[in-house]
């Protein structure tokens, strides 16, 4: 009896290993039951290239796509767009702000010749003040009383001045500028996401949310004002200038910006620059397989990891089971074609071609396993099930 419950056995294990594929029955909805595995599934095209030196070459020439989340206003579903997309660049269309006008608040300096009375006699001297433009629009003069200034441009407000002092029969020799500048002003705003972006002081802090400058009559560019702003990006990111404009919004890239590769762009008096930071989607490698810790694996633009960095970070290995001569990594080419790129690092110093082969978002690694790794399983779950089934009862020992 003993040698015929051995015999059926092993003659149970050996039909099951030769049909390993179907000990494992994995978990699935009732309704899925009976469907074939692969029964409406998407076909995807697999071309397996062993990877060499030229092979990296041409794989690292790939471009290292960042994408956007436009969630838009929450209405419809998200969906992901280039940063170009995203920025949706609108130039405007004029560089001429006009001269500059005096208002509420500026400062006017008068000098004047007047004759002065000394020792010798009477003689010429220049005398200076300074007025001060009144919250009516009015600046006091004296001699010739108030007079509207608000609105003027430096040689309006000249003609102005002389045609009163004529009348008031003063002499009109007077020279006169614009010495302090308060009424217009140029706003950056940096949304409270984007404290990594503008305001940075020597500890990388942000110091204010909203930092305003003079708007002055020497003429002043969109550059210019980043650079006072101390803008910062990241390496690798891009950010939107929102530029608000006697109520039109017009937008362009921080980046080409301070690259320059937008023709100068002049500031008008009282513009407002809003900067954005884009919602980049999360960049990653999906490192499954036979692996100690199926995960995604964090990807950085700036630091451009390898495949060598994943497969020996946080024991990707499971040095019992993984098969180093069967690594892959997935890269689409487009929607239904796939290069996996084959490393065989079974021999160790083929590892320098993972040292050289540069990871890209969406990127997979997959390592399989040793196949007598199968087997392993295969008989665990045979076992397994027979021990479950056999009542202790009905054992028979070599005693009997």
């Amino acid at each position: 009896m003993i040698f015929k419950f051995r015999f059926y056995l092993f003659l149970s294990i050996y039909i099951i290993l030769n049909n390993c594929g179907t000990v494992y029955v994995p978990q699935t909805l009732p309704e899925g039951r009976g469907i074939a595995k692969s029964e409406g599934q998407e076909k995807i095209n697999i071309s397996v290239i062993p990877l060499t030196n030229s092979v990296i070459t041409k794989a690292n020439e790939d471009n290292y796509v960042r994408r956007v989340i436009d969630a838009g206003d929450l209405s419809s579903a998200a969906k992901l767009i280039s940063v170009d997309q995203a920025i949706n660049e609108k130039l405007p269309s004029s560089s001429d702000p006009g001269p500059y006008r005096v208002g509420i608040g500026d400062g006017l300096t008068i000098s004047q010749m007047i004759n002065v009375k000394d020792e010798t006699g009477f003689s010429k001297r220049i005398a200076a003040r300074q007025i001060s433009i009144a919250d009516d629009g009015f600046a006091s003069i004296i001699g010739i009383g108030r007079i509207p200034l608000a609105g003027l441009t430096q040689f309006e407000a000249e003609d102005l001045l002389y045609e009163r002092l004529v009348m008031e029969e003063i002499n009109p020799e007077f020279e006169l500028f614009i010495s302090r500048f308060n009424s217009q002003k140029i706003y950056i705003t940096n949304n409270q996401e984007n404290q990594n972006i503008i305001g940075q002081n020597n500890n990388g802090l942000v110091d204010t949310n909203i930092m305003e400058f003079q708007y002055t009559n020497s003429p002043i560019y969109i550059n210019e004002i980043l650079a006072r702003a101390k803008v910062f990006l990241p390496k690798g990111q891009d950010a939107q200038i929102e530029l608000i404009r006697n109520n039109e919004i017009y937008r362009l890239s921080i980046r080409k910006v301070i690259e320059g590769k937008y023709k100068k762009i002049r500031l008008f008096p009282d513009d407002r620059i809003i900067i954005n930071s884009l919602p980049y989607r999360p960049e990653t490698v999906v490192i499954t397989g036979e692996v100690m810790d199926p995960r995604l694996y964090n990807l950085s633009p700036s630091e451009r990891k390898t495949l060598s960095e994943a497969l020996y970070s946080d024991q990707t290995f499971n040095n019992v089971s993984s098969d180093t001569s069967q690594i892959y990594l997935l890269r689409q080419q487009n929607k239904n074609n796939i290069l996996a790129y084959h490393l065989d690092a079974s021999n160790p110093s083929r590892l320098i071609l993972a040292n050289r082969l540069e990871l890209r978002p969406g990127d997979i690694i997959f390592i399989a396993p040793q196949p007598i790794t199968n087997y392993n399983r295969a008989l665990m779950q045979i076992f397994g099930a027979y021990a479950m089934t056999i009542d202790p009862r009905s054992v028979v020992t070599d005693e009997n």
